[in-house]
């Protein structure tokens, strides 16, 4: 299990609609509200990364990579890991 310093803490606040589709979401995997919206938000980024749609993917790999130096060794992975996940997909 990772640590808590590995995180980032926010808050959001759900539609009560978007709230009841991530709870039933929640119910039917197993898996905790938490585990549920990060699993989501980065597949919704992911999938952005691979639309045909030039602009957004490289604003976002732009965002991923312009604070390269700053990154902890295990966001550069996550980064890499990215780049690999597009190259499988585009393969």
């Amino acid at each position: 299990m990772s640590k808590q310093e590995d995180f980032v803490r926010t808050q959001i606040r759900l539609e009560k609609h978007t709230h009841s589709l991530l709870k039933e979401f929640c119910e039917a995997n197993k898996v905790s509200m938490n585990e549920a919206m990060n699993s989501l938000i980065f597949s919704s980024l992911m999938n952005e990364l691979v639309e045909d749609n030039f602009t957004k993917r490289e604003n976002l790999i732009n965002m991923a990579t312009n604070n390269l130096n700053d990154f902890t060794l295990q966001e550069v992975r996550d980064v890499c890991a990215i780049i690999g996940y597009i190259g499988h997909l585009r393969s």
